[in-house]
């Protein structure tokens, strides 16, 4: 099977890929540090390690950010969108509440976070950030 081949296959870079994106994600936190309009998302725990699967951020006006973002030529973009939107979960959200995604659906962004990437693209993007919006 080619899927389980190229998973197996890829086994082999976890480690090495796994650091390199966690570096990556500490950059931005060291970048973004005491910048008052992002909150970091998942930057602030002491009983876990982040995966650095992706690095979201939590802004106010993200669709501006957004578009300035691209006007520098650098992708963001909200990847998932809420479950409670999909008709085949209606059996489990249907007149229910979900004020905390409520507040932030509208704000978070999904800032690029790959193996393409080193250290001064991820400086590049904060500074593109800490420039205002």
């Amino acid at each position: 099977d080619i899927a389980a081949a190229m998973g197996i296959a890829s086994i082999q870079e976890f480690d090495e890929v796994s650091k390199l994106r966690k570096k990556l994600f500490r950059v931005y936190c060291e970048e973004l540090a005491g910048f008052d309009r992002v909150r970091i998302v998942g930057n602030d725990f002491d009983d876990r390690e982040h995966a650095a699967w992706l690095f979201t951020i939590i802004v106010e006006n993200r669709f501006k950010l957004q578009e300035k973002l691209r006007d520098n030529k650098i992708e963001s973009n909200q990847v998932h969108f809420r479950n409670d939107r999909y008709s085949i979960f209606n059996d489990f959200t249907e007149g229910k509440e979900f004020p905390n995604m409520d507040k932030i659906e509208d704000k978070y962004l999904v800032l690029p976070l790959h193996t393409m990437m080193d250290e001064n693209d991820v400086i590049r993007v904060c500074s593109v950030i800490k420039s205002g919006w």
